[in-house]
């Protein structure tokens, strides 16, 4: 809930989520992406999710099935001019191993190196 401080009132606004499909109205994202994967069966994603995925697609089309962290990091520099290079290692990790809890990419380790698949 946000709360707005005007003058000597307080005025609580709501957030409203809508899902795409049935436009049921949420108050916070979890209960709209646990709403849309139960009921619709389907994973909402974040702008973010969707370029690493995208990324993915693209070194899978070079013929890389599984690929790593530094792999990722590269195409995606190369795919992307508006990221900024400081933080950008540690959100593409954050979001590889968020995107295999929903079940989107497969995680597997080979002599302690980290690697990913796109499930398709």
């Amino acid at each position: 809930m946000i709360l707005l401080v005007r003058k000597t009132r307080v005025v609580s606004i709501q957030p409203m989520y809508r899902c795409p499909y049935c436009h049921k109205r949420f108050f916070n994202f979890v209960n709209l992406f646990t709403h849309a994967k139960y009921k619709h069966d389907v994973i909402l994603l974040s702008g973010a999710e969707y370029r690493v995925i995208l990324v993915c697609r693209r070194l899978k089309e070079r013929g890389r099935d599984w690929v790593t962290y530094s792999d990722v990091y590269g195409v995606y520099r190369e795919m992307f001019d508006d990221v900024s290079g400081k933080t950008l290692r540690n959100r593409i990790r954050f979001i590889l191993h968020s995107l295999t809890r929903k079940g989107v990419m497969e995680m597997r380790r080979k002599h302690d190196i980290v690697q990913f698949r796109l499930r398709e």
